[in-house]
């Protein structure tokens, strides 16, 4: 990295740029200790002065000092630091900045890695420098995407989903620079061999949803493009095949294979694991692509007894009842309350009774043949 720098100073010397008023950190300045994408460094004044009113000698090789002492940017600011020029020569100092921050970052090995899914909550509740129960992984974007950050709570629907992974892209430190779920379905079908001897076999397939990649790497859309690719392309390659992913609209022309599609593959239903149900869950998601939970089943269907758009925990299809009776879901505003039987009912497991001035549970309704009125039965003996 110190090579790269030298090298930049050497152009913007040789193409005449007069250096910044803060090129005084020339020895002291490193790829940043906990994120690699940053650049650690101090100026000569700022040295001084920390002399001068604490009596510390600032030592680069002390890491203490570093953390407490040195300041961390992003490369494109850290490069507006070497340089001054006016506007005519802005056009110039735009496209030395530009090849800079792209030599910086391809320096920086990233590679992805597939974590199970009861590590899922973990990752989305990461929030800016948080180290990890490891003591390794970290989280350092101020911003991924407005999930990033939240409750443990909001993410537990999907580590009780059946295959359910996500892939993340780190460093060899373990940061996390981008993350996205990656789905699984396992379907048991039945066939016939050429003897006519039936046998069950299973087909597994999978979906990589949207990838989000950190504010520290996506400085553009292209730069963006090539790190979600990366992603999708080593997803794949672990999987040994080729799968649909959300954002392929985005790196679509760094595709080399054809048929990759936005969309998961028709007929994708992942399943929650175990016993679990859409409603045992207190919290949920905003959800890009399976926006629906129906019992065990995920979906693309937004009227089942769980829609996952809101971004603050909540179902929005909360406002769903059960009936007491034969336990199908109903929007609130459909569903009807008995005070006869002191039950929560659907329209088609109630019976208006006359007598009562109440909807009562039909299997406690007995007509009346004669006024053509229904009559509840604890009502007979009166």
């Amino acid at each position: 990295m110190k090579k790269t720098i030298n090298d930049y100073k050497n152009i913007i010397k040789t193409l005449g740029f007069e250096p910044s008023k803060d090129q005084q950190i020339s020895l002291h300045y490193q790829r940043q200790a906990t994120n690699q994408m940053q650049i650690s460094y101090i100026t000569q004044k700022k040295i001084d002065q920390i002399l001068e009113h604490t009596g510390v000698k600032i030592s680069p090789t002390k890491k203490d000092h570093r953390q407490k002492y040195f300041t961390a940017t992003k490369p494109a600011k850290f490069f507006d630091t070497l340089v001054h020029s006016s506007k005519s020569e802005q056009y110039l100092v735009e496209a030395l900045r530009t090849k800079f921050v792209q030599q910086f970052q391809a320096s920086v090995k990233l590679s992805v890695k597939l974590y199970e899914a009861d590590t899922i909550p973990t990752f989305y509740n990461m929030q800016k420098d948080q180290v990890n129960d490891n003591g390794k992984m970290s989280f350092i974007s101020s911003r991924m995407s407005c999930m990033q950050g939240r409750p443990k709570a909001y993410f537990e629907v999907y580590a009780q989903t059946g295959g359910q992974r996500i892939a993340i892209l780190e460093d060899s430190d373990g940061n996390m620079y981008g993350r996205a779920l990656l789905w699984e379905e396992t379907r048991q079908q039945s066939a016939q061999d050429r003897e006519g001897n039936n046998y069950d076999y299973s087909t597994t397939r999978h979906y990589l949803d949207r990838i989000y990649i950190a504010d520290s790497l996506s400085g553009s859309d292209e730069v963006r493009a090539k790190y979600q690719h990366q992603m999708w392309d080593e997803v794949c390659t672990k999987l040994n095949k080729t799968i649909h992913c959300y954002s392929s609209a985005h790196f679509g022309g760094l595709i080399k294979q054809s048929g990759v599609g936005t969309q998961p593959p028709k007929d994708f239903n992942p399943k929650l694991s175990g016993s679990n149900n859409a409603l045992d869950f207190e919290q949920y998601p905003y959800a890009d692509t399976f926006q629906g939970l129906d019992g065990r089943t995920w979906s693309m269907e937004t009227d089942g007894e769980v829609y996952l758009c809101n971004t603050d925990g909540e179902n929005a299809n909360g406002d769903n009842s059960e009936c007491e009776q034969c336990g199908d879901r109903m929007h609130e505003e459909d569903s009807i309350y008995s005070e006869a039987d002191e039950q929560t009912l659907c329209e088609d497991c109630c019976t208006w009774c006359e007598d009562r001035d109440d909807h009562i549970n039909s299997e406690n309704a007995v007509y009346n043949n004669y006024s053509g009125n229904y009559h509840h039965e604890s009502d007979l003996d009166r």
